[in-house]
Protein backbone atom coordinates (compact mmCIF):
# COMPACT_ATOMS: atom_id res chain seq x y z
CA UNK A 1 0.00 0.00 0.00
CA UNK A 2 1.36 3.07 -0.65
CA UNK A 3 2.06 5.69 2.12
CA UNK A 4 -0.44 8.35 0.99
CA UNK A 5 -3.01 5.48 1.07
CA UNK A 6 -2.09 4.44 4.69
CA UNK A 7 -2.20 7.78 5.68
CA UNK A 8 -5.62 8.72 4.29
CA UNK A 9 -6.77 5.16 5.75
CA UNK A 10 -5.71 6.26 9.52
CA UNK A 11 -7.04 9.71 9.31
CA UNK A 12 -10.33 8.37 7.85
CA UNK A 13 -10.08 5.73 10.97
CA UNK A 14 -10.71 8.98 14.00
CA UNK A 15 -13.63 10.26 13.43
CA UNK A 16 -12.07 13.11 15.45
CA UNK A 17 -10.35 14.38 12.68
CA UNK A 18 -13.16 15.54 10.56
CA UNK A 19 -12.96 19.02 11.62
CA UNK A 20 -9.01 19.19 10.57
CA UNK A 21 -9.93 17.12 6.99
CA UNK A 22 -12.61 19.46 6.34
CA UNK A 23 -10.42 22.62 7.01
CA UNK A 24 -7.49 21.15 4.48
CA UNK A 25 -10.39 20.53 1.86
CA UNK A 26 -11.42 23.71 2.29
CA UNK A 27 -8.16 25.53 1.95
CA UNK A 28 -6.79 23.42 -0.98
CA UNK A 29 -10.32 23.77 -3.12
CA UNK A 30 -9.61 27.41 -2.24
CA UNK A 31 -5.87 28.23 -3.04
CA UNK A 32 -4.95 25.19 -4.54
CA UNK A 33 -2.46 24.59 -1.52
CA UNK A 34 -2.31 24.80 2.19
CA UNK A 35 -0.78 29.16 2.73
CA UNK A 36 -0.73 30.68 5.75
CA UNK A 37 -2.21 28.98 9.02
CA UNK A 38 -5.02 26.94 9.33
CA UNK A 39 -7.09 27.58 12.68
CA UNK A 40 -9.52 24.93 14.36
CA UNK A 41 -12.26 27.11 16.29
CA UNK A 42 -14.32 25.02 18.76
CA UNK A 43 -11.69 21.85 18.76
CA UNK A 44 -13.43 19.00 21.24
CA UNK A 45 -10.86 16.69 24.08
CA UNK A 46 -11.18 13.87 21.09
CA UNK A 47 -9.62 16.02 18.79
CA UNK A 48 -6.79 17.65 20.62
CA UNK A 49 -5.71 14.16 21.48
CA UNK A 50 -5.88 13.15 18.04
CA UNK A 51 -3.64 16.15 16.98
CA UNK A 52 -1.14 15.54 19.88
CA UNK A 53 -0.76 11.76 18.66
CA UNK A 54 -0.56 12.78 15.31
CA UNK A 55 2.16 15.33 15.14
CA UNK A 56 3.16 15.38 19.22
CA UNK A 57 3.12 18.01 21.22
CA UNK A 58 0.11 18.98 23.70
CA UNK A 59 -3.27 20.23 22.38
CA UNK A 60 -5.07 19.87 25.45
CA UNK A 61 -7.34 22.41 26.79
CA UNK A 62 -7.08 24.74 23.63
CA UNK A 63 -10.29 25.49 21.88
CA UNK A 64 -8.56 27.19 19.33
CA UNK A 65 -5.99 25.50 17.73
CA UNK A 66 -3.50 26.97 14.87
CA UNK A 67 -1.11 25.37 12.73
CA UNK A 68 1.26 26.33 9.79
CA UNK A 69 1.95 24.03 6.76
CA UNK A 70 5.78 24.10 8.74
CA UNK A 71 4.56 22.96 11.71
CA UNK A 72 2.65 20.22 10.34
CA UNK A 73 5.51 18.92 7.39
CA UNK A 74 8.15 18.91 10.19
CA UNK A 75 6.10 16.55 13.04
CA UNK A 76 5.29 14.31 9.74
CA UNK A 77 9.06 14.27 9.39
CA UNK A 78 9.15 12.25 12.35
CA UNK A 79 6.62 9.62 11.07
CA UNK A 80 6.02 7.23 8.97
CA UNK A 81 3.96 9.67 6.68
CA UNK A 82 6.93 11.71 5.99
CA UNK A 83 6.92 13.33 2.41
CA UNK A 84 3.19 12.05 1.48
CA UNK A 85 1.68 14.39 -0.85
CA UNK A 86 -1.20 16.26 1.05
CA UNK A 87 -3.32 16.93 -2.12
CA UNK A 88 -3.33 13.57 -3.05
CA UNK A 89 -4.25 12.28 1.03
CA UNK A 90 -6.99 14.67 0.68
CA UNK A 91 -8.11 13.13 -2.56
CA UNK A 92 -8.23 9.47 -0.94
CA UNK A 93 -9.73 10.79 2.22
CA UNK A 94 -12.86 12.28 0.40
CA UNK A 95 -12.73 10.20 -2.76
CA UNK A 96 -12.79 13.21 -5.34
CA UNK A 97 -10.03 15.34 -6.48
CA UNK A 98 -9.19 18.60 -4.96
CA UNK A 99 -8.33 21.59 -7.15
CA UNK A 100 -7.85 24.90 -6.49
CA UNK A 101 -9.77 27.35 -7.67
CA UNK A 102 -7.72 28.46 -10.74
CA UNK A 103 -7.64 24.82 -11.98
CA UNK A 104 -11.78 24.32 -11.33
CA UNK A 105 -12.22 27.85 -13.24
CA UNK A 106 -9.71 26.97 -16.39
CA UNK A 107 -11.60 23.18 -16.59
CA UNK A 108 -14.88 25.39 -16.54
CA UNK A 109 -13.83 27.76 -18.88
CA UNK A 110 -13.18 24.81 -21.30
CA UNK A 111 -17.05 23.30 -20.71
CA UNK A 112 -18.51 26.58 -21.71
CA UNK A 113 -16.20 27.29 -24.48
CA UNK A 114 -17.42 24.15 -25.83
CA UNK A 115 -20.80 24.49 -25.10
CA UNK A 116 -20.50 28.08 -26.97
CA UNK A 117 -18.67 26.46 -29.82
CA UNK A 118 -21.52 23.83 -30.41
CA UNK A 119 -24.22 26.31 -29.93
CA UNK A 120 -22.24 28.61 -33.04
CA UNK A 121 -22.51 25.23 -35.02
CA UNK A 122 -26.09 24.49 -34.84
CA UNK A 123 -26.47 28.28 -35.41
CA UNK A 124 -24.29 28.80 -38.50
CA UNK A 125 -26.03 30.47 -41.65
CA UNK A 126 -28.86 32.69 -39.29
CA UNK A 127 -28.28 36.02 -38.13
CA UNK A 128 -27.57 34.86 -34.19
CA UNK A 129 -24.73 32.20 -35.73
CA UNK A 130 -23.11 35.10 -37.51
CA UNK A 131 -22.65 37.39 -34.63
CA UNK A 132 -21.87 34.13 -32.34
CA UNK A 133 -18.80 33.50 -34.93
CA UNK A 134 -17.73 36.88 -34.60
CA UNK A 135 -16.88 36.90 -31.61
CA UNK A 136 -15.47 33.22 -31.05
CA UNK A 137 -12.87 34.93 -33.81
CA UNK A 138 -12.19 37.63 -32.16
CA UNK A 139 -11.62 35.52 -28.65
CA UNK A 140 -11.88 39.03 -26.71
CA UNK A 141 -13.66 39.70 -23.47
CA UNK A 142 -17.17 39.59 -24.89
CA UNK A 143 -16.32 36.27 -26.40
CA UNK A 144 -15.77 35.21 -22.13
CA UNK A 145 -18.79 36.79 -20.70
CA UNK A 146 -20.86 34.79 -23.65
CA UNK A 147 -19.21 31.78 -22.81
CA UNK A 148 -20.32 32.29 -19.00
CA UNK A 149 -24.08 32.47 -19.85
CA UNK A 150 -26.21 29.59 -19.81
CA UNK A 151 -27.62 27.74 -22.45
CA UNK A 152 -31.00 28.74 -21.77
CA UNK A 153 -30.23 32.49 -22.11
CA UNK A 154 -28.00 32.03 -25.47
CA UNK A 155 -31.35 30.15 -27.19
CA UNK A 156 -33.71 32.78 -26.13
CA UNK A 157 -31.29 35.58 -27.36
CA UNK A 158 -30.64 33.45 -30.71
CA UNK A 159 -34.78 33.21 -30.88
CA UNK A 160 -35.45 37.02 -30.63
CA UNK A 161 -32.04 37.96 -32.88
CA UNK A 162 -33.48 35.74 -35.84
CA UNK A 163 -36.69 36.85 -35.61
CA UNK A 164 -36.65 40.27 -35.07
CA UNK A 165 -39.47 42.00 -37.48
CA UNK A 166 -37.15 44.21 -39.54
CA UNK A 167 -35.73 41.09 -41.23
CA UNK A 168 -39.69 41.46 -42.93
CA UNK A 169 -39.76 44.99 -42.67
CA UNK A 170 -42.41 45.14 -40.28
CA UNK A 171 -42.31 46.67 -36.74
CA UNK A 172 -43.51 45.01 -33.70
CA UNK A 173 -43.99 46.46 -29.70
CA UNK A 174 -41.02 45.04 -27.87
CA UNK A 175 -43.93 43.90 -25.19
CA UNK A 176 -45.88 41.81 -27.64
CA UNK A 177 -43.00 40.61 -29.76
CA UNK A 178 -41.35 39.39 -26.93
CA UNK A 179 -44.60 37.44 -25.54
CA UNK A 180 -44.48 36.04 -28.77
CA UNK A 181 -41.20 35.17 -29.64
CA UNK A 182 -39.99 34.24 -26.20
CA UNK A 183 -43.55 33.56 -24.72
CA UNK A 184 -42.33 36.48 -21.82
CA UNK A 185 -43.46 39.92 -22.49
CA UNK A 186 -40.53 41.85 -20.17
CA UNK A 187 -38.09 39.32 -21.14
CA UNK A 188 -36.39 42.28 -22.95
CA UNK A 189 -36.94 44.54 -20.53
CA UNK A 190 -33.78 44.35 -18.58
CA UNK A 191 -31.34 41.29 -18.34
CA UNK A 192 -28.84 39.36 -20.24
CA UNK A 193 -31.11 38.47 -23.00
CA UNK A 194 -31.67 42.23 -23.73
CA UNK A 195 -28.04 42.73 -23.09
CA UNK A 196 -26.85 40.47 -25.49
CA UNK A 197 -29.45 41.27 -27.78
CA UNK A 198 -28.43 44.73 -27.75
CA UNK A 199 -24.74 44.13 -27.99
CA UNK A 200 -25.47 41.44 -31.48
CA UNK A 201 -27.43 44.61 -32.88
CA UNK A 202 -24.98 46.91 -32.30
CA UNK A 203 -22.38 44.59 -34.57
CA UNK A 204 -25.14 43.95 -37.08
CA UNK A 205 -26.35 47.43 -37.79
CA UNK A 206 -23.12 49.43 -37.15
CA UNK A 207 -21.10 47.36 -39.19
CA UNK A 208 -18.66 49.61 -42.12
CA UNK A 209 -20.19 52.70 -40.28
CA UNK A 210 -18.50 55.82 -38.38
CA UNK A 211 -17.00 54.87 -35.16
CA UNK A 212 -19.60 57.83 -33.49
CA UNK A 213 -22.60 55.83 -35.16
CA UNK A 214 -21.69 52.46 -33.66
CA UNK A 215 -22.11 54.52 -30.69
CA UNK A 216 -25.81 54.36 -30.43
CA UNK A 217 -28.15 54.45 -27.89
CA UNK A 218 -30.05 51.57 -27.03
CA UNK A 219 -33.70 52.44 -28.18
CA UNK A 220 -32.60 53.65 -31.15
CA UNK A 221 -31.25 50.00 -31.77
CA UNK A 222 -34.18 48.60 -30.89
CA UNK A 223 -36.08 50.68 -33.16
CA UNK A 224 -33.68 50.39 -36.20
CA UNK A 225 -34.39 46.42 -35.40
CA UNK A 226 -38.57 46.86 -35.54
CA UNK A 227 -39.09 46.74 -31.91
CA UNK A 228 -40.95 49.84 -30.23
CA UNK A 229 -41.78 50.73 -27.24
CA UNK A 230 -45.17 52.50 -28.76
CA UNK A 231 -46.61 53.40 -32.05
CA UNK A 232 -47.59 56.98 -30.84
CA UNK A 233 -44.48 58.69 -29.79
CA UNK A 234 -42.28 58.00 -32.93
CA UNK A 235 -43.41 60.60 -35.03
CA UNK A 236 -41.99 63.15 -37.46
CA UNK A 237 -43.69 66.34 -39.04
CA UNK A 238 -44.87 66.08 -42.89
CA UNK A 239 -45.98 69.02 -45.29
CA UNK A 240 -48.46 68.09 -48.58
CA UNK A 241 -48.02 63.88 -48.27
CA UNK A 242 -50.97 62.19 -49.29
CA UNK A 243 -51.90 58.78 -47.33
CA UNK A 244 -53.48 55.98 -49.77
CA UNK A 245 -55.37 53.05 -48.27
CA UNK A 246 -54.80 49.57 -49.40
CA UNK A 247 -58.50 50.63 -52.02
CA UNK A 248 -56.65 52.75 -53.66
CA UNK A 249 -58.58 55.27 -51.21
CA UNK A 250 -56.94 58.31 -49.98
CA UNK A 251 -56.94 58.64 -46.29
CA UNK A 252 -58.82 61.65 -45.42
CA UNK A 253 -57.41 62.41 -42.09
CA UNK A 254 -53.85 62.69 -44.57
CA UNK A 255 -55.52 64.31 -47.81
CA UNK A 256 -57.31 67.43 -44.95
CA UNK A 257 -53.73 68.36 -43.85
CA UNK A 258 -52.74 68.40 -47.45
CA UNK A 259 -55.69 70.20 -48.85
CA UNK A 260 -55.60 72.64 -46.55
CA UNK A 261 -51.31 73.15 -46.95
CA UNK A 262 -50.70 72.75 -43.18
CA UNK A 263 -48.02 70.25 -41.56
CA UNK A 264 -49.02 68.10 -39.11
CA UNK A 265 -47.53 65.63 -36.88
CA UNK A 266 -47.47 61.78 -38.55
CA UNK A 267 -47.05 58.93 -35.79
CA UNK A 268 -45.46 55.28 -36.79
CA UNK A 269 -49.28 54.59 -36.06
CA UNK A 270 -50.75 56.67 -39.32
CA UNK A 271 -47.90 55.55 -41.54
CA UNK A 272 -48.66 51.70 -40.94
CA UNK A 273 -52.09 52.12 -41.44
CA UNK A 274 -51.77 53.73 -45.32
CA UNK A 275 -50.46 51.10 -47.84
CA UNK A 276 -48.33 53.78 -49.63
CA UNK A 277 -47.72 57.92 -49.38
CA UNK A 278 -48.13 59.85 -52.49
CA UNK A 279 -45.54 63.02 -52.71
CA UNK A 280 -45.67 66.03 -55.13
CA UNK A 281 -42.43 66.08 -57.69
CA UNK A 282 -39.95 67.04 -55.34
CA UNK A 283 -39.85 65.53 -51.92
CA UNK A 284 -37.29 67.00 -49.42
CA UNK A 285 -36.13 65.83 -46.15
CA UNK A 286 -35.30 67.79 -43.34
CA UNK A 287 -33.69 67.64 -40.01
CA UNK A 288 -34.25 71.17 -38.78
CA UNK A 289 -37.78 71.38 -37.16
CA UNK A 290 -37.12 74.97 -37.56
CA UNK A 291 -36.57 75.23 -41.19
CA UNK A 292 -39.14 72.81 -41.96
CA UNK A 293 -41.82 75.56 -40.49
CA UNK A 294 -40.13 78.13 -42.58
CA UNK A 295 -40.24 76.45 -46.02
CA UNK A 296 -43.71 75.13 -45.19
CA UNK A 297 -45.03 78.73 -44.48
CA UNK A 298 -43.25 80.00 -47.45
CA UNK A 299 -44.79 77.32 -49.99
CA UNK A 300 -48.06 78.11 -48.66
CA UNK A 301 -47.78 81.70 -49.26
CA UNK A 302 -47.02 80.72 -52.38
CA UNK A 303 -49.31 78.22 -53.12
CA UNK A 304 -47.13 76.21 -54.47
CA UNK A 305 -48.14 72.43 -54.34
CA UNK A 306 -44.76 70.92 -56.20
CA UNK A 307 -42.99 70.34 -53.50
CA UNK A 308 -43.73 68.11 -50.12
CA UNK A 309 -41.42 67.77 -47.38
CA UNK A 310 -41.19 65.95 -44.15
CA UNK A 311 -38.66 66.62 -40.97
CA UNK A 312 -36.97 63.84 -39.11
CA UNK A 313 -36.64 66.20 -36.25
CA UNK A 314 -32.85 64.85 -36.08
CA UNK A 315 -31.93 61.48 -36.51
CA UNK A 316 -34.28 58.92 -38.26
CA UNK A 317 -36.78 57.03 -36.43
CA UNK A 318 -38.68 54.02 -37.29
CA UNK A 319 -41.33 56.51 -38.31
CA UNK A 320 -39.41 58.18 -40.39
CA UNK A 321 -38.20 54.86 -42.46
CA UNK A 322 -41.73 53.55 -42.37
CA UNK A 323 -42.62 56.23 -44.21
CA UNK A 324 -40.09 56.11 -46.55
CA UNK A 325 -40.33 52.55 -47.46
CA UNK A 326 -43.80 53.70 -48.45
CA UNK A 327 -42.78 56.60 -50.70
CA UNK A 328 -44.65 55.98 -54.10
CA UNK A 329 -41.05 57.15 -55.90
CA UNK A 330 -42.44 57.10 -59.09
CA UNK A 331 -41.90 60.65 -60.96
CA UNK A 332 -40.62 62.02 -58.08
CA UNK A 333 -37.10 62.84 -57.49
CA UNK A 334 -36.14 62.76 -53.42
CA UNK A 335 -33.97 65.22 -51.65
CA UNK A 336 -32.27 65.61 -48.52
CA UNK A 337 -31.50 68.73 -46.57
CA UNK A 338 -29.92 68.10 -43.26
CA UNK A 339 -28.33 70.13 -40.81
CA UNK A 340 -24.29 71.57 -41.92
CA UNK A 341 -23.00 70.04 -37.61
CA UNK A 342 -21.80 66.80 -37.64
CA UNK A 343 -24.64 64.83 -36.90
CA UNK A 344 -26.45 66.47 -39.33
CA UNK A 345 -23.73 64.86 -41.75
CA UNK A 346 -23.92 61.63 -40.47
CA UNK A 347 -27.55 61.39 -41.09
CA UNK A 348 -27.28 62.04 -44.95
CA UNK A 349 -24.69 59.44 -44.92
CA UNK A 350 -27.39 57.15 -43.16
CA UNK A 351 -30.10 58.10 -45.95
CA UNK A 352 -27.74 57.60 -48.64
CA UNK A 353 -27.25 53.64 -47.79
CA UNK A 354 -30.87 53.27 -47.07
CA UNK A 355 -32.68 55.48 -49.58
CA UNK A 356 -31.58 54.56 -53.46
CA UNK A 357 -31.93 57.93 -55.87
CA UNK A 358 -31.45 60.20 -53.25
CA UNK A 359 -29.99 63.31 -53.73
CA UNK A 360 -27.98 65.65 -51.23
CA UNK A 361 -28.73 69.52 -51.84
CA UNK A 362 -25.96 71.78 -51.45
CA UNK A 363 -23.37 69.78 -49.45
CA UNK A 364 -20.35 71.22 -51.33
CA UNK A 365 -17.45 73.04 -49.75
CA UNK A 366 -18.53 76.31 -50.28
CA UNK A 367 -22.02 75.65 -49.23
CA UNK A 368 -20.14 74.53 -45.73
CA UNK A 369 -18.38 77.95 -45.93
CA UNK A 370 -21.06 80.11 -46.43
CA UNK A 371 -23.01 78.37 -43.72
CA UNK A 372 -20.34 78.97 -40.86
CA UNK A 373 -20.67 80.51 -38.04
CA UNK A 374 -18.82 81.68 -34.64
CA UNK A 375 -18.66 77.92 -32.95
CA UNK A 376 -16.78 75.50 -32.99
CA UNK A 377 -17.30 71.18 -32.04
CA UNK A 378 -15.26 69.57 -29.88
CA UNK A 379 -12.53 66.61 -31.07
CA UNK A 380 -15.48 63.94 -30.99
CA UNK A 381 -17.72 65.68 -33.11
CA UNK A 382 -14.77 66.27 -35.25
CA UNK A 383 -14.20 62.61 -35.70
CA UNK A 384 -17.54 62.37 -36.95
CA UNK A 385 -17.37 65.12 -39.50
CA UNK A 386 -14.25 62.99 -40.90
CA UNK A 387 -15.58 60.10 -41.02
CA UNK A 388 -18.61 61.45 -42.87
CA UNK A 389 -18.43 60.66 -46.32
CA UNK A 390 -22.09 60.03 -47.89
CA UNK A 391 -22.20 60.44 -51.61
CA UNK A 392 -20.65 64.62 -52.82
CA UNK A 393 -19.68 65.15 -49.43
CA UNK A 394 -16.78 62.21 -49.87
CA UNK A 395 -15.72 64.48 -52.25
CA UNK A 396 -15.71 67.77 -50.29
CA UNK A 397 -15.64 66.73 -46.47
CA UNK A 398 -11.71 66.71 -46.58
CA UNK A 399 -12.07 70.22 -47.64
CA UNK A 400 -14.52 71.18 -44.92
CA UNK A 401 -12.28 69.37 -42.09
CA UNK A 402 -9.94 71.93 -43.00
CA UNK A 403 -12.28 74.86 -41.98
CA UNK A 404 -11.89 76.12 -38.55
CA UNK A 405 -15.42 76.31 -37.41
CA UNK A 406 -18.83 74.69 -37.18
CA UNK A 407 -21.48 75.54 -39.58
CA UNK A 408 -25.28 75.14 -39.43
CA UNK A 409 -27.86 75.30 -42.29
CA UNK A 410 -29.76 78.39 -40.52
CA UNK A 411 -26.49 80.21 -41.84
CA UNK A 412 -26.91 79.10 -45.46
CA UNK A 413 -30.31 79.82 -45.21
CA UNK A 414 -30.03 83.66 -45.00
CA UNK A 415 -27.42 83.79 -48.14
CA UNK A 416 -30.21 82.28 -50.80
Amino acid sequence: MKAEQEFAAYLKSKAAFIPLLEALKTRWNHSGTWRGKLVLHECDPSLQEALAELLGGSFWGQSTITLTYGQWKKALSRTRFDGCDLQEVLSLVFDEPLEGQNIQKQKRRVQEQAHFDEMTRQLAGTPAGRWLEEIRQARGSLYTRCCAESEAVLRQWAEAMNQLPMRTQEVSLIAVYAARVLHDPHALDTGPVRRLLIQSLRWELSDDSPDEEKVREESELLEQAGLLRDQVSNRCLVYNLNGIGNRGEVHPGWQGFAEQAEPFSVTLSNVLNVERIESAAQFVIIENPSIFERLSTELRHQKRSDISLMCSEGQPNQCVWQLLRRMDKTNMQMWCCGDFDPEGLQMAQRMLRRCPGLKLWHYEVQDYVKALSNKSFNARRRRILESSAAGNWRRSNAGCCRISGAATRKNYWRTI
